[in-house]
């Protein structure tokens, strides 16, 4: 059998199972076998120094549009119920692979994160997840393979944990 054909089986398959293990209903609940990044509250002061200021979703949206992020990358964003956005950026060296998914409902997270683990060869970084418009929505940062350790340790210093899986 072709291995590209093989390959789309198991991503299919893998697909499948995870969806299935979503507990979703119309309020967009938890998948059940992800939970987000955890926060050290002592550390909360440390982060709002470092936070970008709040970003309405269109001026989050132009900072990729312009190649804002150089040097710089969002490794952490969070969302406020009225869909704005704050970034806390890390350097970017050496140069990687990474992605960010804002303002989606938590219903679409599984088929991204496979999208951004099995075919990109990624690592879910940070997750962020509130309610809105009775919604559950999400932000996610997935960088490559490689750096996901180096890169986790570097947000731990701000008291924030990669995101859990069951």
């Amino acid at each position: 059998m072709n291995i590209k054909i093989v390959g789309v089986i198991v991503a299919i398959a893998v697909l499948l199972f995870s969806v299935s293990r979503c507990s979703s209903d119309k309020q967009g609940s938890t998948p059940s076998f992800v939970q987000a990044s955890q926060l050290n509250s002592s550390m909360d002061a440390k982060r709002k120094e470092v936070f970008s200021k709040w970003l309405s979703a269109s001026e989050h949206k132009k900072r990729f549009k312009n190649k804002y992020y150089k040097k710089t990358y969002p490794a952490y964003v969070e969302m406020d119920s009225l869909g704005n956005r704050r970034v806390l950026e890390i350097d970017l060296k050496p140069d990687f692979h990474w992605h960010v998914s804002a303002g989606h409902l938590l219903d679409e997270f599984p088929q991204m994160h496979i999208k951004q683990t099995m075919n990109n060869g990624k690592s879910l970084l940070s997750l962020y997840i509130i309610e809105r418009d009775g919604f559950k929505v999400f932000t996610a940062v997935w960088v490559s393979n490689s750096v996901f350790s180096r890169e986790a340790k570097k947000l731990q210093a701000y008291g924030i944990y990669p995101p859990e899986f069951e």
